[in-house]
């Protein structure tokens, strides 16, 4: 009825909850999975996902940030409105470490194999980082020679300058 809304499944009432998530993969895709905790499964009725990087021809993983993504329509890519999104699955951008929506098994696989699998670590190292403890106005000065450059900020009116030369830009946003 709605093709273009996303469907969005969570624990129950909105607390800490063991949960047994059921998607069917070839109709699962714009699924957002927003898990708070509990002993949680994610079970497909018609496809088994491999431990393995999204690649062409397998239902594989991969994240963004802290989500693990897992493509249900086989083509190699994450793509919001074709794939399957666990959010918070990893603890933070930069590490494997269990997240609050951690799910320990996911067709058949253990969430725990699929942290120590390593899939795409956001964002790839080298990079700088630069966090800003308070909600104030903050300036980033970011040397373009330096790599990639990840900001965490808490608010306020925030400058970014560059030196080094032209920057070539990228962004991730996550609220």
């Amino acid at each position: 009825m709605f093709p273009n809304l996303m469907q969005f499944l969570s624990d129950a009432e909105g607390i800490a909850s063991d949960t047994a998530y059921v998607v069917t993969a070839s109709s699962g895709s714009r699924v957002s999975v927003s898990d708070l905790g509990g002993t949680d499964s994610l079970t497909f009725t018609d496809a088994l996902p491999t431990l393995a990087k999204q690649t062409p021809g397998i239902m594989g993983f991969d994240r963004i940030s802290t989500d693990l993504t897992i493509d249900l329509n086989r083509d190699g890519t994450s793509v919001w409105t074709e794939d399957l999104l666990i959010r918070n699955f990893f603890a933070d951008p930069s590490s494997n470490l269990p997240g609050q929506g951690f799910i320990e098994t996911i067709g058949g696989i253990s969430g725990t194999d699929i942290l120590a699998a390593n899939f795409s670590v956001w964002p790839p190292l080298p990079f700088s980082r630069f966090r800003d403890g308070d909600a104030g106005d903050t300036t980033f000065v970011i040397d373009v020679a330096g790599g990639i450059s990840y900001i965490e900020d808490k608010g306020g009116t925030d400058t970014i300058t560059f030196t080094g030369g032209a920057p070539t830009l990228g962004c991730l946003l996550q609220v």
